[in-house]
């Protein structure tokens, strides 16, 4: 039973580091692609590590990736 919940919570962990790489790659390209990325964005981080991004943004894009996948419920 053990194993298999340890497998069961590894596949959640690497589904939620590819849904965050993911959209760290788009935030990341589209920054990058902006007509200001090398004036206003040049001082910036590119990806999902921009000062906004916060716990219940990260939890709303690990919801939205993974939930027809895995039973999430969504708390504020």
């Amino acid at each position: 039973m053990t194993a298999h919940i340890n497998k069961f919570v590894m596949e959640f962990l690497e589904d939620c580091t590819i849904a965050l790489e993911k959209w760290d790659l788009d935030v990341r390209m589209k920054i990058l692609n902006s007509s200001y990325a090398n004036t206003f964005y040049s001082e910036f981080w590119k990806g999902i590590g921009v000062w906004s991004i916060t716990e219940p943004i990260i939890k709303f894009i690990i919801f939205t990736d993974l939930c027809g996948k895995y039973q999430i419920r969504c708390y504020s």
